[in-house]
């Protein structure tokens, strides 16, 4: 079999329960422990980020972008921030100002007051591309092992390119992928967990914002969700790819390096005779959250 491979879903959205100036002794501000309560006033924070205050952040820090997330917990909001000319205090002032322009007075003062900017060692646009070349890279061995990569802050004290390998890996896996992400010093947090591979591994870069229905606790979603395809074989040289969720802004599908984007929601994809053609699916959302997902598809026996 192919290499199963996928991006972790992003961490996020689930708090501490403890007030944010005893978090620094708990844990690191990104890290989010599952399983807390939820503040009886997140819901209201996560509503006004979900405005477009969240979506402000990245383009107001620019370079210096290092990630957006929540704590429904104590209800506060975070942004990081990279090393820089901008300050922690100058990146709070001018998200500030943004709050100012989308919301009411009454709503942008509370925002503003639940808001915490936080230095981080990375770049959220750094942890893209190195977490895309980690991919790349072990992409191109062919292992027949289950592999996950992507931006989190579940084994660190800040955000970071995370890759897991599961207990398929050998030896020689778990020591060459340990060579490919060593090239990248401490961006990069590699673990082996003893357990098995997922079969369908969602996908998300980094932090992603909540929604008012996901309160404490925010269900995986995979591409198996948001598109369709032939789930056997396929009859006839071609596999249709098919968006079946409006929220689905972009489709794609390459095969061997070539992309093909979808027109009207819809794509095919030539299938091989003799042996499965991987595709791997890329799908943008109206949130601007990318998933992607490899697929085989095979023809029917004639």
């Amino acid at each position: 079999m192919p290499l199963r491979r996928g991006v972790t879903a992003a961490l996020a959205l689930l708090a501490l329960a403890v007030p944010t100036a005893a978090r620094a002794d708990a844990a690191p501000s990104c890290r989010i422990p599952p399983g807390t309560p939820v503040a009886p006033d997140a819901a209201r924070v996560q509503s006004l980020v979900a405005t477009g205050v969240g979506s402000d952040v990245e383009p107001t820090l620019g370079a210096q972008y290092a990630g957006m997330w929540l704590h429904p917990s104590d209800g506060t909001w975070y942004a990081g921030i990279a090393p820089g000319a901008l300050t922690v205090e100058a990146a709070q002032a001018l998200i500030g100002e943004r709050v100012g322009t989308r919301l009411s007075p009454a709503d942008a003062d509370f925002l503003r007051e639940r808001l915490r900017v936080v230095a981080e060692p990375y770049a959220w646009a750094d942890l893209r591309a190195v977490r895309d070349q980690v991919f790349r890279a072990i992409d191109g061995q062919k292992w027949d092992v289950g592999v996950t990569a992507g931006i989190g802050c579940s084994a660190s004290d800040a955000w970071r390119v995370e890759v897991l390998l599961f207990n398929d890996a050998s030896k020689f896996v778990t020591l060459a992928t340990k060579v490919i992400t060593g090239r990248h010093g401490d961006r990069v947090i590699l673990r082996r967990l003893n357990t098995a591979p997922p079969k369908i591994v969602s996908v998300s870069p980094g932090p992603v914002k909540p929604t008012a229905a996901a309160r404490s606790k925010v269900a995986p979603l995979r591409v198996a969700d948001l598109v369709s395809y032939p789930r056997n074989c396929v009859r006839g040289s071609s596999a249709r790819v098919r968006a079946t969720r409006e929220s689905v802004r972009r489709l794609t599908a390459t095969v061997h390096g070539r992309r093909v984007v979808a027109r009207d929601s819809v794509l095919s994809v030539t299938v091989a005779k003799g042996h499965p053609t991987a595709t791997r699916l890329g799908i943008t959302l109206d949130s601007g959250r990318t998933l992607a997902a490899t697929v085989r598809f095979s023809r029917c026996a004639v």
